[in-house]
């Protein structure tokens, strides 16, 4: 009797030793798993702060060309560039916006800061460096009490701005809004454009047409084209480009003669180009 009883209690011992083995690996499983859990949301939520910084500073960078468009207009007509020149009468670098806070509905996600620097700068071009940095969830200075910086990135581009001859000298015919040539007897000896449509009625105009180039240099005696632009889409630089270009649609393009005639050589509904000021053609 006592053996039998006592190989009953060994083998309930060894039942529950085994139960408190197999409950502590389930339980180490579980933390194990817990832990890993944590770590893989804090490591989620550190890479969408990242991303979220990175889109505030190309907020910043956004910002900062559209304030540097809008300096671009603040200019006189003999002095294209003045307004951008003006933002650094006082210094090489300039800091429109610092700490400039981002809201979604109210709430601010994140924040950014934009420098820009000045680097180069003639008669006919200015070069700018724009640096922008993104906060998440706001600039080191703003941060309230008991808040940290919990992810910021950092961009730098760099914006050239050029002048250059205007595109409206392109043309034979060039018209800021509607072109009409109603006539058989109306010739144009060249390109012709408008910004708006471009109509012939039941007339038959010629638009004899005439190769773009990306652009003219001139020694003194001699002018050398450069970069003959293949607008008709043939592979041939025969000469047989150009035509008719319209900002809107253009009408009885059938009833058109010469070179402007053929339908590769008719281009419409393209971006308008911006009238230069005429009263300075330099």
């Amino acid at each position: 009797m006592c053996d039998r009883a006592t190989n009953h209690n060994s083998k309930r011992g060894s039942a529950l030793i085994s139960t408190l083995v197999i409950t502590m690996g389930l339980l180490g499983l579980v933390y194990a798993s817990i832990a890993i859990s944590v770590q893989d949301v804090k490591g989620s939520r550190v890479a969408l702060d990242q991303v979220r910084a990175e889109y505030l500073a190309q907020s910043g960078l956004e910002r900062g060309l559209l304030f540097l468009d809008d300096a671009a207009k603040k200019t006189n007509v003999y002095d294209p560039l003045q307004g951008l020149s003006d933002l650094f009468a006082g210094g090489q670098v300039l800091a429109p916006f610092s700490g400039e806070d981002v809201l979604n509905n109210g709430n601010r996600v994140g924040s950014f800061s934009t420098s820009i620097t000045s680097i180069q700068e003639s008669a006919t071009s200015i070069t700018l460096v724009l640096t922008t940095t993104g906060y998440v969830p706001a600039a080191p200075a703003n941060l309230l009490p008991g808040e940290r910086l919990l992810a910021w990135s950092a961009l730098e581009t760099t914006v050239q701005y050029d002048l250059e001859t205007s595109e409206v000298f392109d043309y034979a015919y060039f018209i800021n809004n509607w072109g009409w040539f109603y006539g058989n007897t109306i010739v144009c000896n060249g390109n012709a454009r408008s910004n708006g449509q471009f109509d012939v009625a039941g007339y038959s105009p010629t638009v004899s047409g005439q190769p773009l180039y990306d652009s003219v240099s001139w020694n003194g005696t001699t002018a050398t084209l450069t970069g003959y632009q293949d607008d008709n889409g043939d592979g041939l630089q025969d000469g047989n480009d150009g035509g008719v270009f319209s900002s809107w649609d253009i009408l009885d393009a059938q009833n058109l003669q010469g070179v402007g005639g053929q339908a590769s050589n008719q281009h419409d509904f393209l971006d308008p180009i911006e009238m230069p000021n005429l009263s300075d053609l330099t």
